[in-house]
């Protein structure tokens, strides 16, 4: 008989623990794989930031040009270039990488433009604008494929 009772209230314990551990585990798995989207909408949300950084100094350095303040253009091209260049190591995506390469591909004609104080830089600028602002544009989906909408929220 206590053999029976011992058994019985290690069944019960045995069973408690696991009716709280499992939604307890549950709730884990669920909340681990919120912070693994979270943290992937974090890092596109901080290269999209560091592309919409790159556009504005961009946009400041054609400013500069059309005023024909060709040194503040050029120090402006350094600041440009400089972080599409790190923006180019640090990107994972190979179209971005690609279309920073391009953009990147200009800066020896540009810096030596702005030296001269050549307002026709304004073409090679502007195309490179086109290029950042291509880039900040969403990708379309494939062809047959359902619009992705954010997740609800859960339930609590």
């Amino acid at each position: 008989m206590k053999t029976f009772i011992f058994l019985l209230v290690v069944a019960l314990v045995g069973g408690a623990y696991v009716a709280g551990y499992l939604p307890e585990h549950r709730r884990l798995v669920e909340s681990r794989l919120e912070l693994a989207t979270a943290e992937t909408q974090l890092a596109e949300a901080q290269a999209r930031l560091r592309l919409y950084t790159l556009q504005s100094r961009l946009a400041r350095m054609i400013e500069s040009v059309r005023e024909r303040n060709y040194g503040d253009a050029a120090k402006l091209s350094t600041e440009l270039f400089d972080g599409l260049r790190a923006e180019t190591s640090q990107t994972q995506d190979a179209r971005a990488a690609s279309e920073l390469e391009a953009v990147l591909a200009i800066r020896d004609s540009v810096t030596m433009r702005l030296a001269v104080g050549d307002p026709s830089v304004l073409d090679a600028l502007n195309g490179a604008m086109n290029r950042l602002r291509q880039l900040s544009e969403p990708l379309p989906a494939p062809a047959g494929a359902e619009p992705t909408a954010p997740a609800p929220p859960p339930a609590n």
